[in-house]
């Protein structure tokens, strides 16, 4: 969706284009429909098959004609010379006592964050500088128990992170893990609901897309490894206050 607080427009006048304001309703439609989405999905495709090589593509869609063109086709260079793949981790090696908890930015270790107060939802945020290492484990060279490792996620916006750890697929993805963290279900969200579905046609609309999506790119990461997915029933109880039903 976007902010979309400007566009490019063709300048009548002195040629050439122009930077305009988008428009309040402009602003509240996505950019591409879902046929457009997939039409430049396979174009990416076509592409990258024809020079065998992963591609840096960008496109373009006309304002007039409303057609989409490919106007760049170059090798993708951003992950040239990157290691084999790694995982860090990350340990203190002193502990103070901690002024303020909540939720990690990430699974690394943050000094000098100036916006940690606004990002922060679980972890700690400790006064001056604390001592710490990281564990960097090559995953490439990791032995493998003769069971197979079935990973239980259920955070989609995780997935494809914890994809690059060896693993034979999702055991468990519990949908309702899904719902809390992509469709963002808590009664502090209930209050911007109607912002964060906007470009839906409706609340039903916005969750249905949204959770599967949600369990479509847990899908997509672990691919083609299978994803197990458990079904929830949603009882009235715990959800009846929720803005979607």
């Amino acid at each position: 969706m976007g902010l979309k607080e400007h566009k490019q427009v063709y300048d009548e006048i002195h040629g050439g284009t122009k930077s305009i304001l988008v428009r309040a309703n402009e602003r509240n439609k996505f950019s591409l429909n879902d046929e457009e989405i997939l039409k430049l999905s396979k174009w990416a495709m076509l592409i990258e098959e024809h020079y065998s090589r992963p591609m840096d593509i960008e496109w373009a869609k006309d304002g007039i004609e409303n057609e989409i063109y490919i106007v760049q086709a170059r090798p993708e260079t951003i992950h040239k010379g990157v290691k084999k793949r790694t995982i860090e981790i990350y340990k203190l090696k002193e502990r103070k006592e901690p002024i303020l908890k909540g939720i990690a930015i990430g699974n690394k270790i943050a000094i000098g964050v100036k916006n940690a107060l606004d990002i922060l939802k679980e972890g700690y945020i400790y006064e001056g500088y604390l001592k710490y290492e990281v564990e960097e484990i090559n995953l490439e060279n990791l032995r493998r128990p003769k069971t197979k490792i079935m990973m239980n996620v259920g955070n989609p916006t995780e997935a494809f992170r914890h994809a690059l750890i060896p693993n034979d697929g999702v055991g468990l993805a519990r949908m309702e893990f899904n719902y809390a963290n992509w469709i963002q279900k808590n009664e502090e969200i209930k209050r911007k609901i109607l912002d964060i579905a906007i470009g839906y046609n409706s609340l039903r609309d916005f969750f249905i897309y949204k959770l599967a999506e949600g369990i479509g790119s847990i899908a997509g990461a672990f691919y083609p490894n299978d994803v197990i997915v458990r079904f929830s029933d949603f009882k009235s109880k715990g959800r009846k206050s929720h803005a979607w039903f």
